[in-house]
């Protein structure tokens, strides 16, 4: 059915010319045009914030130490080396032989990373440390009776240095690293083969290659990094055939399998950090 008639006779008479107004004209549009092919500037990035700056211990250099330094036995051998680094020949004799004095370092040291928090450990350090692994350093340092290598994290933000543990024998190295660890100096302990003697012999390098025992270019070079202490290596897929072959031979490790898997266990259990 169709409507045949109008429905409505009131309806208003209307033309175009009313709604010329809001018509968009020729004139408008190049307008626009125009607009849009100016660039609009980018909005100026947000300033980042300021890191905190590491807390200065009270020595404020590291004192020179010569090559191959190393501490009296003691039940805990890397704290003394770590300290006799930091402090001196000459005031690690004098702390050595007062009571208590091992206990009053390793107290100022836990509450220094106590109160620097995971969040800021994180940021200093080129490790991630969580809320549970921060207040874990802290109870250890505290409660072991010998320095973990868990804590040595803790001594390197103290202390304001990075540390490296080489063990010669097997020809591998851990190293506990500051962020941007480029702009600080760098310590190597050196593992003693014959454990009844001082566990760990000291080398600071210096730019003369006559009054160190080994660069870090060196030993980066020639022998194996770790990952952790407690993980040696990656998972068998992040390797190649030939870099578990080169890694092998730095190693000095004779009569290498041939399949891939044997090869990384072979690696994998000499690399055991003991």
């Amino acid at each position: 059915m169709y409507w045949t008639s109008i429905i409505c006779n009131s309806h208003r008479p209307w033309s175009i010319q009313l709604i010329q107004p809001f018509m968009m004209t020729i004139r408008d549009k190049r307008d626009i045009d125009v607009q849009l092919a100016v660039p609009t500037p980018l909005p100026l990035p947000l300033p980042l914030p300021t890191p905190l700056p590491l807390p200065t211990p009270t020595t404020d250099t590291i004192e020179r130490i010569k090559k191959q330094m190393s501490v009296k036995k003691t039940q805990d051998p890397l704290f003394w080396t770590l300290f006799l680094v930091k402090y001196g020949e000459t005031e690690y004799k004098r702390a050595f032989h007062i009571h208590n004095s091992e206990m009053k370092e390793k107290k100022i040291v836990a509450e220094h990373f106590h109160k620097l928090g995971s969040g800021q450990a994180t940021s200093d350090l080129s490790i991630k440390v969580t809320k549970k692994g921060c207040n874990r350093i802290v109870e250890d340092i505290l409660t072991q009776p010998k320095l973990l290598l868990s804590s040595i994290y803790a001594f390197c933000h103290y202390y304001r240095f990075n540390i490296y543990i080489v063990d010669m024998k097997k020809k591998t190295y851990l190293q506990f690293l500051l962020d941007k660890h480029e702009q600080f100096e760098s310590v190597i302990l050196f593992r003693k083969e014959d454990r009844r003697t001082p566990e760990y012999v000291v080398d600071i390098p210096t730019p003369s290659a006559e009054t160190q025992t080994q660069s870090l270019t060196n030993i980066r070079e020639s022998l194996v990094g770790l990952i952790s202490f407690e993980k040696s290596l990656k998972s068998v897929s992040n390797y190649k055939l030939s870099e578990l072959q080169q890694m092998y031979a730095q190693l000095g490790m004779s009569d290498a399998p041939k399949k891939k898997h044997e090869l990384y266990e072979k690696i994998l259990v000499h690399c055991v950090w003991e």
